[in-house]
C-alpha cells in the first residue's frame, strides 16, 4: 500500500511541475515583453528591428531644384532618427542658407552635394508618402526596397516573443526575391 502512495505522489509531482512549466512557458511567449521597430512598406513589412537597428535611405529627385535627395534613417528598436540629409543646393523646399540650418555640422557629401548630419529624433512613428515623389529609391540595411506609396516607420512596439516569431515567418516567407 505504501509503495502505490509514493508512485501516485511522483505522477502527481511530475504532472504538477510539467504543467507549471508549460504554464510558464506560454506565459512567457504571450506577454509583450521585447521593444521591437518595423519598416513598413506599402503596407507589408519590410524589416524588423528586434535588438538591433535599421539603416534605411531614402533617394528622390526634388520636384522643383530638379536634384537628388538622400535622407538617411535610423530605426532602432526603440528610437527613430534623421541622421544626413544630402541635396545639391539651397532652394525650394530646402533650407535656402547655410545659416538655415544653425549650428549643424555642413560638409562636402561624396555626391559632391551638401551633407548635414541632422540627428534629430522623429518619435515612435513617421509615415513618408512617396507616391508624388520623383525617382524615390528606398534601401533598407543597403538592399532595394520596392515602393510605390507610403513608407511607415514604427518603433517601441511592444510584442511577445511568439508574435515577434510569427511576424519574423511571415515576413520570411513573404519576401520578394
Amino acid at each position: 500500500m505504501k509503495a502505490s502512495r509514493n508512485k501516485l505522489g511522483r505522477e502527481t509531482f511530475f504532472y504538477l511541475v510539467y504543467s507549471s512549466v508549460l504554464a510558464t512557458a506560454l506565459v512567457l511567449t504571450l506577454l509583450p515583453l521585447l521593444s521591437i521597430g518595423l519598416v513598413i512598406v506599402d503596407g507589408d513589412i519590410s524589416a524588423i528591428a528586434v535588438n538591433s537597428k535599421a539603416n534605411i535611405t531614402l533617394t528622390y529627385v526634388h520636384s522643383v531644384e530638379r536634384y537628388r535627395v538622400i535622407e538617411k534613417y535610423v530605426l532602432e528598436s526603440c528610437g527613430l532618427k534623421l541622421v544626413v540629409l544630402e541635396w545639391a543646393g539651397f532652394g525650394a523646399g530646402m533650407p535656402s542658407t547655410p545659416a538655415d540650418l544653425g549650428d549643424r555640422d555642413l560638409e562636402l557629401s561624396p555626391t559632391g552635394g551638401i551633407a548635414s548630419k541632422v540627428d534629430i529624433e522623429l518619435g515612435e512613428y513617421v509615415l513618408i508618402s512617396v507616391k508624388h515623389m520623383s525617382h524615390p529609391k528606398l534601401f533598407v540595411n543597403g538592399v532595394e526596397v520596392s515602393v510605390n506609396n507610403n513608407i511607415t516607420l514604427r518603433t517601441c512596439l511592444r510584442a511577445s516573443l511568439l508574435e515577434v516569431v510569427v511576424k519574423y515567418v511571415e515576413f520570411a516567407l513573404l519576401r520578394k526575391p
